[in-house]
């Protein structure tokens, strides 16, 4: 598998002027397809900076409604998803998570790994209530 290559992100003054759906789209590298909080985000632009972006993303996270945060919560892979999935939906996510490296693992090494993330998936979730969130 040829690596993708690494994204880029546009100069704050051409992201401002995109319209919605590419406003969205090029927002990517920084929040995968969480379409909500991309919305919440172009409604306020323009912003000075990807500083102030995210100051403001942060801000909106807890603004959006249950649903829209379990949108947000949902569109990045959850950490030990197995890799097909994640090299399915987001191409990010799998070079993030490190899942080039399985082919140089044994497979009961992996194995194990994906045991012990999926426990702490579960003690993460029920712990923060994501439990009925998540899919």
């Amino acid at each position: 598998m040829t690596a993708a290559p690494a994204p880029r992100l546009l100069p704050i003054e051409n992201l401002n002027r995109l319209p919605l759906d590419q406003f969205t789209e090029a927002l990517r590298p920084l929040f995968e397809a969480a379409g909500p909080l991309g919305e919440h985000l172009a409604a306020g632009r323009p912003y000075p900076s990807y500083e102030a972006l995210l100051t403001r993303a942060e801000a909106l996270v807890d603004a959006l409604t249950p649903d829209e945060q379990i949108i947000v919560v949902n569109a990045h892979p959850r950490i030990g998803e197995s890799a097909a999935v994640v090299r399915e939906t987001s191409t990010l996510s799998y070079r993030e998570q490190g899942y080039e490296a399985e082919a140089a693992m044994a497979p009961d090494e992996i194995a194990h790994i994906y045991a012990d993330l999926e426990r702490l998936n579960a003690e993460y979730e029920t712990r923060l209530a994501f439990g009925s969130w998540c899919s």
